[in-house]
């Protein structure tokens, strides 16, 4: 074979070979590129602090309907009639444990009662007000002092409750709040310390005719007196309250366990207006009326 063909050949084969590698190169399979390791950066949750608005209001926390409504929706005048066989009365189950640890509720607790179970809570908060502050007033203040102190002491202590109590807040006659027991105790207060002889001036002539009487130092009895009232003004400070009429009968009874008369004439004046018509009664006095109010404390 000629030198030309021998030439010839390597050439072709050179090229077919030339030709498989680029094929083979382009269908290879292609390499991924090096890994490269990413930075790993450590994220801290942030602490929040939350605050506990029912520890802060004294109250244990929201219990939902579902736990309210397990407990019987007993109206007070049922005489337990409306409980299912070993079912526990709202009141009893727990209203009355609530209170009588010094607790309240808060305007969440409040507004997922029924309106029934909220009448309950108000009339139990009524009922409290005939024990210790009571005592300050029969035992305590009229046991210091006769006079007209201690009659106001009585009645206008006592306003809280006959706004709450069960004739007034859960009326077998109707769903309306009665007016009528409230201001019968407000007309007495207010005719007597708006009386025109002026209600400062006696209670001093009053004071004077009991240290006279009894012979005893003005100092002494007057101080005695003042200890007396502080320990009703105290007394009452710790009641509970849902809504704004009992909390400003609550909050005048204070003011005149301080002898702050004027104070005590601005509460009463505050009560009447609340009083005044049904309506608006109905409106302060009523679940909705509550849950404002106590929104608008804070609590």
């Amino acid at each position: 074979m000629s030198e030309e063909h021998t030439e010839t050949g390597k050439q072709v084969t050179q090229g077919f070979e030339a030709v498989a590698a680029g094929l083979a190169a382009a269908f290879a399979p292609k390499k991924a590129p090096p890994k490269q390791e990413r930075p790993v950066i450590k994220m801290e949750r942030p602490v929040v602090k939350m605050k506990d608005p029912y520890s802060e209001a004294g109250t244990e926390g929201m219990w939902n309907r579902a736990l309210y409504r397990s407990y019987g929706d007993q109206n007070y005048w049922s005489g337990g009639r409306e409980l299912q066989p070993g079912q526990v009365s709202f009141s009893e189950g727990i209203v009355e444990p609530r209170h009588r640890a010094g607790k309240s509720f808060s305007s969440e607790e409040i507004e997922d009662m029924s309106d029934q179970q909220y009448r309950a809570t108000i009339t139990d908060a009524a009922f409290r007000q005939r024990g210790k502050p009571e005592t300050a007033a029969i035992q305590g203040v009229q046991g210091a002092h006769s006079g007209l102190y201690g009659f106001l002491a009585e009645h206008i202590g006592d306003m809280s409750h006959r706004m709450g109590m069960p004739f007034s807040s859960q009326s077998p006659h109707g769903e309306e709040y009665e007016r009528h027991y409230p201001l019968e105790k407000l007309n007495k207060t207010q005719r007597t310390i708006n009386h025109p002889y002026g209600f400062e001036r006696e209670h001093g002539e009053q004071i004077t005719e009991n240290v006279d009487y009894h012979q005893a130092d003005r100092a002494e009895y007057t101080q005695k007196l003042d200890t007396a009232g502080e320990a009703y003004s105290q007394a009452h400070e710790a009641l509970p309250v849902y809504n704004a009429p009992m909390a400003k009968a609550r909050d005048t009874a204070v003011h005149l366990g301080r002898q702050q008369f004027n104070d005590v004439r601005a509460g009463l004046s505050k009560i009447e207006y609340m009083l005044d018509n049904q309506k608006r009664w109905d409106s302060l006095m009523g679940q909705r009326g509550a849950v404002r109010w106590l929104k608008g404390q804070g609590r």
